[in-house]
């Protein structure tokens, strides 16, 4: 490892300083679940922090700090089993076409007409600048809010 300048505790010790400074941000959270469901599984977590105490990889400070941000995770992806449930039993109209997902925020994509989750398309424009259904251009400042069925989607919610 050193030949190759690769210091794997240097390296963990940066990964939780940006993990602890990223939890400041409650998206982080979710986001993370999202994207990897994994590292909301509760024994990984407390093996790294029982790691992170035993070899004193990082300071107590942050390691309490990387404790306290994991239960925030693990709240995450609870609240995201919920979010699971409401999925399940939803219209087809509150799905996202794309990730098949509860909608928060639907848009009208002008050149198909279809509508879609706000952060899904987003996430979809940073990496192809075309509508996913009709190969069309496409930019974030082209979606067309669907308030009335937003509002139909916090209703549902309300009522699950």
């Amino acid at each position: 490892p050193r030949r190759f300048n690769f210091d794997p505790r240097a390296l963990l010790a940066r990964a939780v300083r940006t993990f602890n400074a990223l939890s400041q941000f409650p998206a982080f959270f979710a986001a993370t679940h999202a994207e990897a469901p994994v590292l909301a599984s509760r024994a990984l977590l407390r093996r790294a922090t029982l790691l992170l105490q035993r070899r004193r990889i990082v300071t107590a400070e942050e390691c309490a700090a990387f404790g306290r941000a994991a239960a925030l995770l693990q709240a995450a992806a609870s609240n995201q089993e919920d979010e699971d449930v409401l999925t399940d039993d939803a219209d087809e109209d509150f799905l996202d076409p794309i990730m098949h997902t509860l909608m928060s925020d639907p848009v009208r994509l002008p050149a198909s007409g279809v509508i879609s989750d706000r952060l899904v398309i987003t996430r979809h424009l940073l990496s192809d600048p075309h509508d996913p259904f009709c190969r069309a251009p496409l930019t974030e400042e082209l979606l067309v809010p669907v308030p009335e069925l937003a509002a139909r989607i916090a209703a549902y919610r309300v009522t699950k």
